[in-house]
């Protein structure tokens, strides 16, 4: 699922990806204001919605506030993670850092997201995401076809996110 939201001048900003199990709209739920983002599945998905009331009886059921306040603050800490890697990184690398964490995140080697979800997600134009996916690809990192990037070179990508030289290649034919 994808987390958008609308910038003042009505462009549909990528917020995060989310995956199965997450619980989406807590703090709305929790804080009563307006929602401040839209969740899009990208797959068919099954849903399971609560109201707040329903919610917050669940969290003081089961004593999940702990639980569900270190869910939030780990959201919190990815969130200043994306702004600074918006703020400091070379588009290559802040692609290759969403990667990571996508690949993570659903623990699979494929992702379902176009060349402008990508773009939006990472705060980049979608040609600077086309050239770097282009990069990726002539290493031998990556694989695309339509709304499909296959990750060929998991330990490469990571180098690249992190900033650290390549792992080595074994280009000799046997």
């Amino acid at each position: 699922m994808i987390v958008t939201s609308l910038a003042a001048g009505g462009e549909e900003l990528a917020l995060a990806i989310r995956g199965p199990g997450e619980i989406l709209g807590e703090i709305s739920a929790l804080d009563l204001a307006p929602r401040s983002a839209s969740v899009t599945a990208l797959t068919p998905c099954t849903v399971h919605a609560a109201s707040s009331e329903e919610f917050r009886a669940l969290i003081r059921k089961h004593g999940a506030a702990e639980t569900l306040a270190r869910h939030a603050f780990a959201r919190l800490r990815q969130a200043d993670l994306a702004r600074l890697e918006m703020k400091a990184l070379p588009v290559p690398q802040r692609l290759a850092c969403a990667l990571v964490r996508l690949t993570l995140s659903r623990a699979a080697d494929s992702i379902g997201l176009s060349q402008e979800q990508l773009a939006r997600l990472i705060g980049a134009s979608r040609n600077a995401v086309v050239d770097a996916l282009g990069e990726l690809r002539a290493q031998g990192i990556i694989a695309t076809s339509r709304r499909r990037l296959i990750i060929c070179n998991p330990s490469a990508l990571r180098a690249l996110a992190t900033g650290s030289p390549p792992p080595a290649r074994n280009d000799l034919a046997v």
